[in-house]
Formats: C-alpha cells, structure tokens, sequence
C-alpha cells in the first residue's frame, strides 16, 4: 500500500516530479535511518520554508552565512540633455533593483567552506619530461599554473608590507561569466546574471551567483557605470589584502585578482567601453578591422604585439566633456575626432577607473569564446561556404556529402554523435553538431571536389552563390521590410541567387590570433569556456519554476539563498560523516579490467568444432575477428614507411581458463580482426588526410582474419581513422600530449632565412599617442610539430575572399621566451616552423 500511494503521488499533481526523483526521495529520505514517520504530521513546506528564512536572520551579525547575504541598491545613471552648461547637462536617472553580493564577503565564505579543502595557494609550474628525447616541456592546463597567476603571485611577494604581517600572502583568482538569458521557452522573462569560479580549484569548482544585472534598454551604462561590486572593501582588499581564516583554521593574507571575464562580443564591447562593430571592435587590440584579413601573417603577429589596447582616459574626457558640458551631440564632430578612431564610446569605464591605478588591466580579461566564435562562429562559417563550393561545382554534390556523413559511426560516450540525414540544414543546429561535424569533414568531403582542386583550392577558382535555403530566406527579410515600408516588392531581381564570397574582415577571423596568447596566459580554454556560464543558467532556469513570475529578480535571489543554505548545512554533515578512506574497486595501477563473471562461460573444445573450416581458427597464435569497435596500439614495425600503430576490429573480450601441469591459469584475450594500412596512400598533418586501414585478406597472413563472415563487413573497401575523435587521439598522432611516445618527426616548413626576408619586407608601426608599457608577446611551441595551413575565414558580409599573395605563417609556436617589437628580430633563432 504504501508503494502504492507513492507511485500515486508520482502521477497526479505537478508533472516535474520525475522517476529519478521519485527514487531519490526514497532512497535518501523515506528509508533513511533518521527518518521517523511520525515526526512530519502538521507538515506544511510553506511555514517550514518561512522558519528557514527566518533561521537565517537569528544568525550573529558576524556569522558569514548572514554576512554573505543578497544586497539591493539602486544604479544611477547621466543621461545628456545637449544643454551648454559648463558644470554639467546630465540628467539624473535611477534604475531600481540591482541585486548583489560582496564580492568579499563571497571570497570570505568560500574559504571557510568545505570546499578549500580542494584550493590551490601555491602556484606551480607543470613541467614534463618527455622520456624519449629527455627535454622538459612547460605544459598549460589549470589557471593556478598559468604564466598570469605566477606573475600576479610574485607581485603580491614583493609588495611592502607596512603593518609587519607574518601571514602566509596568497592570491585568490576570481573569474567572472554573465550571460542574458530566457528563463522560459515561450514568453518574454529573462534574467542578466554574473557568476563567480576561483581559480583556485580545478574547472569542475563551484559556481557562486553574485549579481543580477537589471535588463533596460539603456544597459551599455548600467554595465559601464555598474562599479557597486567594485566597492572600497574590494579594492582595499585588491591592495592590501584581507585576512580570512580559512576551513582548516588557518589564517591568510588574501589578495583578490581578476583574472577572466567570459563573456559573448556584444558584452565584450559594454566591458570595455567601445563601439559595437566599430573600425577597432576587438576589445584586446587596436588593429583596424581592414587589416583582419592578414590573420597568420607575421605583419599580423607584430601588429598584435604593438598595438594593444589601453584605456584612453584623455580621449574619453574630452569627448565626455563636449557633450555633458559644451552641449555637443553624442554623434556629433566634435565628440567623434576623439573616439571614432580607435571605436570608444563617451564613457568613463568604471573597472578601468578603480582598478587601472592599482596596475590591473581590464582588457587583458577578455578571454576567446570558443563555443561562440568559433564552433558557432568561423566554421559555421566554413561550413556554409564550403557547401556554397558544392553547390556551385554539382547540384547533387552536397546529397553526397549529406550520405557521406550520415555513414560515419558513432564514437565514445558523447564524442561524434550519429549524424542526421540532412547534415547541410544548419539552421537550427547547435555547437556540438558542429564540433562534429569538423571533427569527420576530411572523409566526408573527400572525392566531391575536382580532381585537381582535391588537394587545395583557392575560393577565386569558383564562383559561388546563395544556397536555395539563403535566397529563401532573404526574400522573407526584404518582403517583411517592404511591407512595413507600404511598398510592394520588386519582382524582376527577388528570385535571383545573389553572389556570396568568404569575409575574412570580421571579428570572428580576428580572434583566431588571440588562442595561443590566451592559452599562454591563463591556462587551456575549458577553464574560461563561455560553455560554463551557459550550463549554469540551468539551475536559474529550475528556480524560476518555482517562482510566481511577479518580482522574479528578488524571488531568484531568494531561491539561491535557501539552495545554498542547504547545500552548506549538507556540506558541514557530508564532512563530520565523510570516512577517511574509500576502498577501490579496481586498482588504478591496472592497465586494464576485464571482469571474471563466469555468466557467460564458453568451452573452447565445442567452440573449435563448431567454427571448423573458419579462416579465424587456422594457425592462431592470437584469435581476431571483426564486428564493430576498433582499438588500436603502438606498431612494432621499423623503418621510414613504418606506420606508427596498429588498428584491429573487435568482437569479444575472452578470460581463458587453462590448466597446464596441473597448475591453473588465466589469460586475458581480445578477439580481434587485424587492419592494414592502404598501400601507396599518403596520409598525415602536412597531406591534411586521414589515415586509411582496410581489413587484411586471408592470403596475406595467418593470423589477420575475422570471425565473423567476411561478407558482412567488405562492404567497405577502406576505413578512415579520425585522428580528431577527440584530445586524446590527436595527441598520439602529433605526439604533443604527456605520454604520448614520438613515433616519427616532421620535417620542418620554413628556414629562418625566409622568416628574416618576410619581417624585412612586411615591418610594423606605432599607433600615436599609444604610450603603454611594452607588451609582453609570447608565443607557444610543441616540439617537432607542424600545423595546417588552413584557409578559415568567415562570410558575414559577403565581401573578400581567401586568396592573399603573403606568406602564410605555418606555426605560431615557440619556446617560452618573451619577445617584444623590438626582439622579434633579434630572437628569430627561438622560433620554430
């Protein structure tokens, strides 16, 4: 009965109630050992919710569960009115409801909580030694063994100390995400809000929610003038520190450090104060957005290393001044001679004002958004053009290319899903599709071009088109215009395709430049991924269901407050219960587990009788066979054409029990069918083509046949490996990755003797009054290994394509030696292509 009236429960009432939580309160509530089922009667959730709250305010008020609260204030604003009045025209605007929390007070509790025990104090570098060369290699991954967190960390040792502190000095290393979102499918609520990582902990650390951001249409200023987290107790904890007493009881000298803000473009350009698809609309640099196009060359790279961005004070107040003093339009020529050249805006950025005196550099926290900019962005790009090259060489090539991968398998959990049959329909695809999508384009798309433009080709050998789904579309937009406009439209040119080249000038393309500098800085990309902040929005997402959408702001706030609250009592149990030591099922020592349930016993005597005549069985040292996963391990062979692994198809996984002279024994086996390398294919980085295998036939060798009918699987005549499955797969194929042993070494792509012409001819020059301190360049080297020349480019505004008569640079890579303007040619010997 009593199963019954839960399963009832289940079923009837609000539909969020899931089999998974169904469960849970049963495993973790009904049949808890403290659970007694007389204590509930008179339950209500509303009153106990009510004395939850209400625990909170009978804290002490220096508990910092109570000190650690949601704050509200109010956002004042200046608007310009074009009034000529020498002590201000600005008019006054306050926008309520600016929900926060104390960015030290956040700091504050997250050392305290259960959750230091997994912080970082000391910095390190993670060095690696490569057994087979013996040279050590600087390896990137967390932001606590960055170059920025080591640098930042030496700073705090050396600054003076003027009250004789004896504690141990430490960083704590803030990144910051915000992100507007929808919190319902249909509908128009949304919400703007900030969290907080440390980078103290790994990438898998906690997210803290610290501010909402109100939504206006005036929201450029309510960011840039938004300096309430910025408060004094920050930036006096910012320059000398706060003492916290941490989670073991030990007390630190802490100094907060932004390090990251992730973030999409358009909020990117609020950060820094500067004008959305301006002349200058990257936020790091200021390089003209008509020289984007050279992305690779070396006049790119010095570009890069001389014309930093810096924040224009000067520029920004004189041109302040013209319009809330002098009356001047906001437009107007004399605002715009100070900011239209380098793409500011007429407003004082408050980050940059409080911080910038304490030697921080806002623009240095822009990290690469590689879900937006690049799976979302560059190749989508690619892609869409890519399948304009089809349609403009056979209409039913892109048919192809769409069968081409709906053929391709499945791999690992999540890795390459199965693709769909229309794979060209990219409308309403998402960042993982794309991902995909790059990861099997090479055999995909191999065979439909030209014989002659197989290898490479320029996009000025085509002339290429709007796909019919574009021309489609942009007859929509122009009859939607049109008809507001109370104009019919034109008939004689709305069903042409128009002519649609590759655009390099954006700023997608641009960023590309700014990954090995990022990496360099701050550690790899899935510490800062703008995919992070976007995962979070899930848990906004379940609070707003909960909520009686009037007042969502304050009633999220609340929500947050009450999961915390929860979450740190069950921390504080979770810690006094936690056992000291968990035993392991399996040995991490093992280089494999195979398990020994006898479920599925097979007689080897019956299963050679019964598959008498098999080409498998005959002269077997080692049983092979083929149905479905591959594996693959380092080959034995030697030689300059040796290939470096050997690939075999799997059909089972065998424990054999063997009695030998009355001694017993096991082997472990996998029963596989052996792939050989296609004869006279050439394959690798520099080719830009895959690895072909195909099964080996029965005259070949004894030993490298399948098991099951070969007519089930020759079928295919070849098979691609995808050294792009994913990180790890890649690694062994460039023998970058720790471990990886270097099977082979390529050949180097271009002398010094060419870089030195190339720097001769291109040169470089100074932006005027762009008087910053010299810019620290550094660029990354792996050993031995040479990358792609690509031609990625995107086609935003339909004008440029990818043909250039500079010499493309093949590697950004080099040791970690930094290199100014002035030492780019003096270092030359430091570089390797």
């Amino acid at each position: 009965m009593s199963v019954w009236r839960l399963m009832k429960w289940m079923l009837t009432g609000s539909k969020q109630k899931s089999e998974v939580e169904v469960t849970n309160l049963v495993s973790t509530v009904i049949t808890a050992e403290d659970f007694r089922p007389k204590d509930p009667q008179g339950f209500s959730a509303h009153m106990e919710m009510k004395w939850f709250d209400m625990s909170e305010k009978s804290l002490h008020t220096d508990h910092m569960f109570r000190k650690d609260g949601w704050m509200e204030a109010s956002i004042s604003i200046e608007i310009p009115t074009h009034d000529h009045n020498p002590s201000g025209n600005g008019q006054t605007f306050t926008i309520p409801l600016f929900f926060y929390h104390k960015l030290t007070t956040v700091i504050e509790a997250a050392f305290l909580s259960h959750s230091f025990k997994y912080f970082h104090l000391a910095p390190f570098w993670h060095i690696w030694q490569s057994p087979a060369t013996g040279k050590e290699q600087w390896l990137f991954d967390e932001l606590y063994t960055s170059d920025a967190w080591i640098r930042a960390h030496d700073e705090v040792q050396k600054q003076r100390c003027d009250d004789r502190c004896t504690l141990e000095w430490v960083i704590t290393g803030l990144m910051l995400w915000s992100d507007a979102t929808h919190l319902t499918q249909f509908g128009h609520a949304s919400a703007w809000p900030v969290y907080l990582f440390f980078g103290n902990q790994s990438n898998s650390g906690a997210c803290h929610l610290v501010a909402f951001f109100p939504k206006k249409k005036n929201q450029s200023d309510i960011f840039t003038h938004c300096n309430i987290l910025l408060d004094k107790d920050f930036v006096n904890a910012h320059k000398n520190g706060i003492i916290v007493k941490c989670y073991d009881g030990v007390c630190h000298r802490v100094f907060p450090r932004i390090f990251t803000y992730s973030a999409n473009y358009p909020e990117k350009v609020l950060l820094a104060t500067i004008r959305d698809k301006g002349e200058c609309p990257c936020p790091c640099c200021i390089i003209p957005k008509a020289n984007f196009y050279k992305l690779g060359l070396l006049s790119d790279l010095m570009a890069r290393a001389t014309k930093i961005r810096q924040y224009f004070c000067n520029r920004i107040t004189a041109a302040h001044t013209a319009i809330y003093k002098l009356g001047a339009p906001i437009k107007g020529a004399a605002p715009e001679q100070h900011l239209k050249s380098l793409s500011l805006v007429p407003t004082l950025n408050s980050f940059a004002e409080m911080l910038g005196p304490l030697g921080w550099d806002i623009f240095t926290m822009f990290t690469v958004d590689l879900l937006h900019k690049f799976e979302l962005g560059v190749f989508k790009s690619v892609f869409r053009h890519l399948l304009r090259l089809l349609h403009a060489i056979n209409l039913d090539a892109i048919n192809i290319l769409n069968a081409h991968f709906h053929e391709i398998c499945s791999f690992g959990k999540g890795s390459i899903w199965q693709f769909s049959p229309d794979v060209s329909d990219i409308h309403h695809c998402i960042a993982w599709h794309f991902q995909n999508v790059l990861q099997c384009a090479i055999p995909a798309f191999e065979g439909l071009l030209p014989h002659e433009h197989d290898s490479i080709f320029t996009c000025a050998s085509f002339q290429t088109t709007e796909l019919p789904s574009e021309t489609t579309a942009r007859q929509r937009r122009e009859a939607k215009f049109e008809s507001q406009k109370g104009e019919s439209m034109s008939t004689s040119h709305s069903g042409m395709c128009k002519l649609k080249t590759f655009n390099l000038s954006t700023y997608k393309i641009h960023a590309l430049g700014n990954y090995v500098d990022t990496i360099h800085m701050f550690g790899t990309t899935d510490s800062y991924l703008t995919q992070i902040g976007e995962l979070a929005h899930q848990q906004l997402k379940k609070f707003y269901q909960s909520t009686n959408k009037h007042d969502p702001m304050s009633q999220l706030a609340k929500q947050e407050r009450q999961f915390t609250h929860a979450h740190q009592e069950l921390d504080a149990q979770m810690t006094v219960t936690e056992p000291e030591e968990r035993e392991e099922s399996v040995p991490l020592t093992n280089h494999y587990h195979l398990s020994y349930s006898s479920h599925n016993i097979v007689s080897l005597p019956a299963f050679l009788n019964d598959h008498s005549g098999d080409p498998a069985i005959k002269d077997q040292d080692t049983l092979c066979s083929g149905q479905g996963d591959t594996i693959m391990m380092h080959s034995c062979e030697q030689g300059t054409d040796a290939h470096p692994f050997w690939y075999a198809q799997l059909i089972r996984a065998w424990v054999f029990h063997v009695y030998y002279k009355g001694v017993e024994h096991d082997m472990d086996m996998v029963w596989v069918h052996w792939l050989g390398v296609k004869p006279g294919y050439e394959w690798g980085i520099n080719k830009a083509q895959l690895p072909k295998v195909g099964f080996m036939s029965d005259s070949k060798s004894g030993g490298a046949f399948g098991f099951v009918d070969l007519a089930l699987v020759d079928d295919w005549a070849s098979y691609h490996v995808n050294i792009f499955a994913d990180r790890d797969m890649f690694a062994r194929f460039s023998h970058v990755g720790v471990g990886h042993k270097a099977q082979y070494a390529v050949p180097a792509r271009m002398s010094k003797e060419d870089i030195s012409a190339e720097l001769e001819e291109e040169g470089s020059s100074q932006v005027p009054d762009n008087k910053g301190p010299p810019y620290d360049h550094k660029v990354s080297m792996m050993d031995e290994v040479d990358s792609l020349n690509d031609c990625d480019n995107e086609d935003d505004d339909g004008s440029g394509d990818c043909t250039d008569s500079e010499s493309s640079l093949d590697e950004d890579r080099s040791d970690r030696d930094s290199n100014s303007e002035g030492d780019i040619n003096s270092n030359i010997d430091d570089l390797i292509f």
